[in-house]
């Protein structure tokens, strides 16, 4: 045993030699890979001269370049890669890897990354090559204006074939001292007419023109911005009236520069167009740029208690899923007005045509307190005028059927035969508990024998009486 105990410390004793050499060879080879005396570009240090997205047709190519902001980077030569080279192909060019050549193959998208290339692990930054088809033929809107002083981007005048083609192009002015366009923007420089042409930068060599005509500014003698009269719905859109003098063809809300107190609860575009963001209140001012007068109105959004939506402003089924809307039966839909929307019923056997408008999904909580009157506009076919059923149940009960007929849930109307028709109901007296959910909430619209579709407006939800009427009145006055 004594023999034994002896051997044991010995082998032990070598194992832990071993062990020691192990580790210090592999702090060796370690101490060969770590990067020293060199410093590290930070993603801030570094700057590209292209957007996030780059577009290129088959067979085009473009040079990027790179710079390195921080002068105190000891190896700043960089590496460039391609996640996928059968579509776009990156060529390294300059002493450091400061640029580099990219080359469309194929349709598709690469992401190009940029590394340090001592530290090439770490992606500095990236861009992606989108590459397009090659156009086939562009079309251009034929004429167009605006205003002396304003602008505008041509990218919503010109179509390309096909689908999804290269709309890259080059712009040209036949008089600059009328019109300038630079990178699809058009700049009205003084009254007149010029051409615009465009060309395809994909080699396909193909072009398009336009008459642009530039309208002098006019001074208005008086702005009064309309309100709104509802408070807006989150992701509901809706258009701004003015009143303006002098009237004329040419005077339009587009002569305005129009402006968003907070962009966060509601944006505006040039033409006043409203888009709601988020809860809470803001306001919109618009200014004539010639005589100085402004005007401006508050803009409410509520939170998502409430339903309000104007359905000229939806053009397709991704914003009617956006908003919460869904039909029965497989109704077909024409988005081309921007008052309505049109809605072609579908004929269920002998009972008419039938199209019912889900307005949520179960499990939807109204603000019932604050807005209970709900109201809509929608023009039924002559001789269906009353073809309709308001059919809120609350998730805990409450609720029911109200019909525009004669009986005793009736859901009221300005006028039964006029066209469009306007519908609404205190819904505070359907007996839902304020702090319940909705089951369903829909407007059906059946056993229509006169005619297969119907036409809809809006539907809204409002504090009072008095203000749907002041709303309603405002509307038959404009």
């Amino acid at each position: 045993m004594k023999h034994i105990s002896l051997i044991i410390p010995k082998r032990i004793l070598g194992l832990i030699l071993v062990a020691g050499l192990i580790v210090c060879s592999c702090k060796d080879d370690y101490s060969e890979d770590v990067i020293t005396g060199v410093q590290l570009i930070d993603v801030t240090d570094i700057a590209l001269d292209v957007k996030e997205t780059v577009k290129l047709a088959p067979g085009m190519e473009q040079t990027v370049s790179c710079t390195i902001l921080s002068d105190d980077i000891t190896d700043p030569e960089l590496v460039w890669t391609s996640s996928a080279p059968d579509i776009a192909e990156v060529k390294q060019d300059g002493v450091a890897g400061e640029k580099a050549v990219v080359t469309a193959k194929k349709v598709g998208n690469s992401i190009i990354q940029i590394a340090q290339a001592a530290t090439s692990y770490w992606t500095l930054r990236t861009f992606t090559l989108k590459v397009m088809p090659v156009a086939t033929g562009i079309t251009l809107t034929d004429n167009f204006s605006l205003y002396e002083g304003t602008s505008m981007l041509v990218s919503g005048f010109v179509s390309v074939a096909p689908a999804g083609g290269y709309d890259e192009f080059d712009y040209e002015s036949s008089d600059e001292a009328i019109m300038t366009c630079e990178e699809g923007k058009i700049v009205g420089v003084a009254p007149g007419t010029a051409t615009l042409t465009i060309r395809t930068k994909d080699g396909s060599n193909l072009y398009a023109t336009a008459t642009v005509r530039v309208k002098e500014k006019i001074s208005l003698t008086k702005l009064e911005l309309v309100p709104v009269g509802h408070d807006l719905m989150v992701n509901e859109t809706a258009q701004i009236r003015c009143i303006m003098e002098p009237e004329g063809e040419d005077v339009t809300n587009e002569i305005l520069s129009w402006e968003s107190g907070n962009r966060n609860i509601v944006t505006v575009d040039a033409s006043g167009k409203l888009k709601a963001v988020a809860a809470g209140t803001t306001q919109i001012t618009a200014t004539d740029p010639v005589s100085g007068r402004k005007s401006s109105i508050d803009v409410v959004v509520a939170s998502q208690r409430v339903k309000s939506i104007s359905f000229g402003e939806v053009k397709n089924a991704s914003d009617l899923k956006e908003l919460g809307v869904a039909f029965t039966e497989s109704p077909i839909l024409n988005y081309d007005s921007d008052e309505y929307l049109t809605v072609q019923m579908t004929k269920l056997n002998n009972k008419g045509y039938r199209a019912d408008i889900n307005l949520l999904g179960s499990g939807f909580q109204l603000d019932l307190e604050t807005y209970p009157y709900f109201a809509i506009k929608i023009d039924l076919p002559v001789g269906n005028e009353t073809n309709l059923t308001f059919n809120p149940i609350g998730k805990n009960g409450g609720g029911d059927n109200y019909s525009a007929g004669q009986n005793s849930k009736v859901l009221w109307y300005y006028d039964r035969s006029a066209h469009p028709q306007i519908f609404y109901f205190d819904m505070s007296g359907m007996g839902i508990a304020a702090t319940d959910a909705l089951k369903t909430f829909t407007i059906k619209v059946a056993d229509v024998s006169k005619g297969n579709e119907y036409k809809l407006y809006w539907v809204h939800m409002f504090k009072s009486k008095d203000e749907l009427d002041k709303f309603v009145a405002s509307e038959q006055t404009n």
